[in-house]
């Protein structure tokens, strides 16, 4: 019998991979990811912020999108990201920046 979960290392910057019986390949810890359902790798953020205030000030949404490069999630419950970092919804006037960057905001 299979596992159907199992968790790999070293950390990487991957989210989770869906592994396909026709493309077999072995992980670092010796398991097949074609026999797993789902593999779950650490990613360590270099940089996480809070970022709090009214997205509907002029300014402070232009800041923000100048200095992050990604557009805020406005809806509840929804995140951004690009190839550096994520941005979560925290609540309508709150937002948690984590990368995996420590140069995210230069």
């Amino acid at each position: 019998m299979s596992n159907k979960y199992h968790f790999a290392s070293p950390i990487i910057s991957e989210g989770a991979l869906l592994a396909s019986s026709k493309d077999e390949k072995i992980n670092s810890s010796g398991i097949s990811d074609a026999h797993s359902l789902l593999t779950i790798r650490e990613v360590v953020p270099a940089a996480q912020f809070i970022i709090r205030g009214d997205r509907g000030d002029e300014s402070f949404g232009l800041s923000l999108d100048q200095n992050v490069k990604m557009a805020f999630p406005l809806e509840p419950c929804t995140y951004r990201y690009n190839s550096k970092s994520q941005l979560y919804w925290l609540g309508p006037d709150e937002w948690l920046l984590v990368s995996v960057s420590e140069s995210i905001l230069e």
